[in-house]
């Protein structure tokens, strides 16, 4: 009887010591499965945003230039024809002319001059012509420059840079003059799809600055900005119409 009274004993502490044991453990999975809910609706609620850019690469086929009228743009055009020409020829006429080299200025191989006359106002006009130059050379070269906030010249061949130049950004040797020179590289055409007759090869289409496609088009919107303001202003000055046109060549 004693025995049993001893077992009896014993039995009821070891279910008192593991009463509380297996309480702790189900109150902390309890709380972990709590903790778990909340990690898991935080997770549902936080989602860390990825951005993915792409890249198109240049299909082997694809040219690095475009034809319009026969001429070649590398980007652009930018610039309208008309206002170019108003410009160039309101700086022939009533701009200083000053000779200048052309040592930093990547010419057409065939140039065999080593300056141009640089025509431009002397004071400041309300039509901001006096921010651009026009440039005139040997063989009917012609050039029209513009000087932005950089104060780096945008410089826009016109007439004499090949048979593919034209008033207008980005054509054959159109470039930015600065302190820095910038690099130019030989775009060549390909004459099987540009139809060019009987001339299936490559060919030479000019000098392009070795500039990135962002850079151009930046230089090109600001070019055809302050080209289309003054343009429009010089149509409203009483002698405009007086001179002639320096593009056309003179017999």
């Amino acid at each position: 009887m004693n025995k049993l009274r001893i077992i009896s004993s014993i039995l009821a502490v070891t279910v008192a010591m593991v009463w509380p044991t297996a309480a702790i453990q189900a109150a902390g999975t309890d709380a972990a499965g709590r903790a778990g809910a909340a990690a898991a609706q935080q997770s549902d609620t936080v989602v860390e945003e990825i951005v993915v850019t792409a890249v198109r690469k240049k299909s082997a086929f694809e040219r690095p230039y475009s034809s319009i009228d026969g001429k070649r743009f590398f980007a652009g055009p930018f610039g309208d024809t008309d206002y170019i020409r108003a410009i160039s020829r309101e700086l022939k006429h009533q701009g200083q002319m000053q000779r200048v080299v052309t040592r930093r200025i990547h010419m057409p191989h065939e140039y065999a001059g080593s300056s141009l006359a640089r025509y431009r106002y002397a004071s400041a006009d309300d039509c901001g012509i006096d921010r651009f130059r026009f440039y005139e050379g040997d063989g009917n070269f012609m050039a029209l420059g513009y000087l932005d906030k950089k104060h780096e010249i945008i410089f826009d061949v016109i007439k004499g840079g090949g048979p593919f130049a034209s008033p207008g950004l980005w054509g054959p040797y159109d470039q930015i003059l600065g302190k820095k020179r910038h690099a130019m590289k030989m775009i060549m055409g390909d004459a099987s799809k540009d139809g060019m007759g009987l001339l299936k090869s490559g060919y030479a289409i000019g000098m392009k600055p070795d500039m990135p496609g962002y850079e151009l088009r930046e230089s090109g919107r600001i070019y055809r900005s302050a080209v289309r303001k003054t343009g429009r202003c010089l149509a409203g000055k009483p002698h405009f119409a007086d001179v002639g046109d320096p593009l056309v060549s003179k017999k």
